[in-house]
């Protein structure tokens, strides 16, 4: 979980992407899909989110689980 202005951005184990929601509103806006199954934490820098992800437990794991994004915000 993570706060950047007036948004929270949620990381979704199990769910392939991370969920903001506008906390002035008080509503969902968006889900920004990853390839990666298990996202698992995730940081801002400026207009970006770097974001982590794991590949422990996956089978047949593809070479993007366990890797690290920049997504826009």
């Amino acid at each position: 979980i993570c706060v950047s202005k007036d948004r929270l951005y949620i990381a979704l184990w199990g769910g392939s992407g991370i969920v903001v929601y506008d906390l002035t509103k008080k509503q969902f806006v968006q889900k920004i899909n990853l390839p990666a199954v298990q996202v698992t934490s995730m940081i801002p820098v400026g207009t970006k989110l770097w974001v982590t992800s794991a590949s422990m437990g996956l089978e047949n794991a593809s070479d993007l689980q366990g890797a690290t994004f920049l997504v826009e915000m």
